[in-house]
């Protein structure tokens, strides 16, 4: 008996589970009703482009090429222009006409210029100071054209702000004690051709000082020649330029 009861039971449970599952295979035919039908793809695809309007440069008018461009009976034209003129009689232009329409990215013209390569002597000889360069200059430090350095029982009489600028300058001259600036002052050549032109390399030839007895010297008139001819002048008392 108890056999039969549980043989009862489990028939029980499967009629229930194929029951179960009935309902929900009715319940999925009925969404499968409430859905729209897709839509069927049109029968271009991937693989049918669209024609692609091509212009033609030789006649400046557009033709159709693509796969529905292709002969398919004497009727229809290899290639048809936009008016539906059969263009196998038009002159045969480039194989890609768009090509002569797009600039080349390497040519140089007019309006783009290579950069210019400026030579190392050209750059050197630009670092020359001339008469308008160096007045500029000389104009204002004028306070330190000149000054006097009482040192071991001498007067030194230094132009070091003259010469440290002499590139641009034809003459330096000089006068002491109410003396009109006639005496030459002796001044190293401009070192054209360097980047330093007015470097100071020869201090034993060309000292920037002058030497006089001590206390002697009570006052200094300097003359400046320009290279240009023009002049520039200046006086000093001994107060004015001492140095201790």
């Amino acid at each position: 008996m108890t056999q039969v009861r549980k043989t009862f039971a489990q028939f029980a449970v499967l009629a229930m589970a194929v029951l179960a599952f009935a309902l929900l295979l009715d319940q999925v035919i009925d969404l499968a009703d409430e859905i729209p039908p897709i839509l069927l793809a049109s029968e271009s695809t991937v693989s049918d482009p669209l024609p692609t309007i091509v212009p033609d440069v030789a006649q400046g008018a557009a033709v159709v090429a693509g796969p529905q461009a292709q002969a398919t009976g004497p009727d229809q034209p290899d290639v048809l222009a936009l008016d539906g003129t059969d263009t196998a009689s038009l002159p045969v232009t480039a194989a890609d006409p768009l090509q002569a329409l797009a600039p080349d990215p390497l040519a140089v013209t007019a309006a783009d210029p290579l950069p210019q390569v400026v030579p190392e002597t050209a750059v050197v000889a630009a670092l020359v100071p001339d008469s308008n360069d160096v007045r500029p200059t000389l104009t204002s430090i004028r306070d330190s054209w000149v000054a006097v350095r009482p040192f071991e029982g001498r007067d030194y009489v230094y132009f070091s702000g003259l010469l440290a600028n002499r590139c641009g300058l034809q003459s330096v001259r000089y006068g002491l004690n109410g003396a009109p600036p006639k005496a030459l002052l002796r001044m190293e050549p401009c070192h054209t051709g360097t980047r330093v032109p007015n470097s100071l390399n020869d201090l034993d030839r060309y000292p920037v000082y002058l030497l006089f007895d001590l206390n002697s010297v009570g006052q200094v008139a300097v003359e400046v020649t320009y290279a240009d001819g023009t002049q520039d002048t200046a006086v000093y008392s001994r107060a004015q330029i001492l140095l201790q």
